[in-house]
């Protein structure tokens, strides 16, 4: 099967809106539900789409399609998406969908401070997610216009551009905002520091190349800024958990540019830290102080070679430096992404019980990327599971004779 991607997704949604008029109905919300708007042309394509099925209501014109749209993703690199044009034509698909709630928008090209302005007008008071990326030295949005959507619980600033002038702007609040994604860029980190995050408890920090790197001080002021309030805590690799890369590309792999764990682990940082998730590629943690919040721990691009104990691996490492006298109060460590079922390693299940009973004898709980708790083999399973299935389902035998001849009749009865 091919990946699901966004591209195939929506053309299955489109395939289904054509089969019948039921279908039609039915597949129709959830066709518009999620538009990509890839260049001027395709934007124009859509607001015909959404102008041909508006009607008159009290509070003015409503298109029905564009009730349906919850996510609208905004790109800007095909030929004359720099124009005036495409942008109002972007403004007027903006008016015509009123409910809308995620907006992920890619640009190129500078924007004009009144449609920066219009889509605060149109969204500050409803938008729930924010993705924003640009290429420029200097962003043309700012933490006050940041502060205009007050009702969003998302904000992606990992390719946020703002440059030195971002620390010269007042203390700016999003009251709901839940989840900051951020690079360790010096833009992105000193935006974080220009808003004030009253609910922030999630934050996703990625890796940005060395010549763009955040300085200590930034990282210890966003800290003391908003470390207290953090509860989960994910670092990602350069390529992260989703296929967007950010705007500047690492440069090899060296660990220098992967943020430490450790960092958010020292004493005052993050006390009520809980959760924490990293790479094999991240450096191994060594603090003297335990954390006594911790909770859980994550550990991403986990592969079946790097869990057997009798060889160095990074996967090892990490897993070796986590210890119960350093978290006392650790529950969990989970391996993201890495399901033992799903492996071609014909040892994975074997290395992977080794390292449920390393970590039971601390005490902890150690589990792939279901959630699973060691594993069995799959013949003692099947043997277990032919065992229960005889005990529930075949109760006794009835001997039935009929004409002097003995002949054995199997009753099944389950339940009884």
């Amino acid at each position: 099967m091919a990946p699901n991607t966004p591209f195939l997704a929506q053309r299955t949604k489109a395939t289904l809106v054509l089969v019948c008029h039921l279908w039609h109905q039915i597949a129709t919300p959830i066709l518009y539900e999620h538009i990509v708007i890839l260049s001027p042309s395709r934007a124009a394509i859509i607001l015909h789409a959404l102008e041909s099925h508006i009607s008159t209501s009290p509070v003015g014109r409503v298109s029905e399609y564009g009730l349906f749209v919850r996510n609208l993703e905004i790109f800007t690199h095909a030929r004359n998406a720099h124009s005036i044009s495409y942008l109002q034509t972007l403004y007027q698909i903006f008016i015509l969908c009123p409910r809308l709630r995620i907006l992920c928008g890619n640009w190129s090209h500078s924007l004009p401070p009144d449609f920066v302005r219009g889509i605060t007008r149109l969204y500050g008071s409803s938008l729930q997610e924010l993705y924003w990326k640009d290429t420029k030295d200097q962003s043309f949005i700012n933490p006050v216009h940041l502060s205009s959507f007050h009702t969003i619980r998302v904000l992606d600033l990992r390719n946020y551009s703002g440059g030195d002038v971002t620390p010269a702007y007042d203390m700016s609040t999003l009251p709901l905002l839940e989840h900051l994604v951020l690079a360790s860029s010096h833009a992105s980190m000193s935006a974080a520091l220009s808003l004030a995050l009253p609910s922030l408890n999630t934050l996703t920090l990625k890796p940005c190349d060395a010549g763009y790197f955040a300085s200590q001080d930034i990282f210890r002021r966003f800290l003391k800024l908003h470390g207290p309030s953090l509860l989960s805590v994910h670092l990602p690799s350069s390529a992260g958990l989703d296929p967007e890369p950010i705007v500047r590309p690492l440069h090899g792999s060296s660990l220098e540019n992967n943020v430490k764990p450790e960092t958010f682990l020292l004493p005052d940082a993050c006390p009520n830290l809980h959760t924490l998730t990293f790479t094999i590629q991240s450096p191994v943690i060594t603090i003297d102080t335990p954390h006594q919040g911790l909770r859980r721990i994550g550990v991403c691009e986990v592969a079946s070679n790097g869990l057997y104990p009798d060889k160095a691996s990074p996967t090892k490492s990490h897993l070796m430096a986590i210890r119960r006298e350093v978290f006392p109060n650790l529950e969990t460590v989970r391996t993201v992404g890495f399901l033992v079922d799903a492996d071609s390693d014909m040892l994975a299940e074997d290395v992977f019980i080794w390292w449920t009973e390393y970590f039971e004898q601390e005490g902890i709980d150690f589990q792939d990327g279901a959630g699973s708790c060691g594993c069995m083999s799959k013949r003692t399973d099947a043997i277990l599971s032919s065992t229960k299935t005889i005990i529930q389902h075949f109760i006794y035998l009835s001997i039935i004779y009929y004409n002097d001849e003995c002949t054995w009749v199997v009753a099944l009865q389950s339940g009884r």
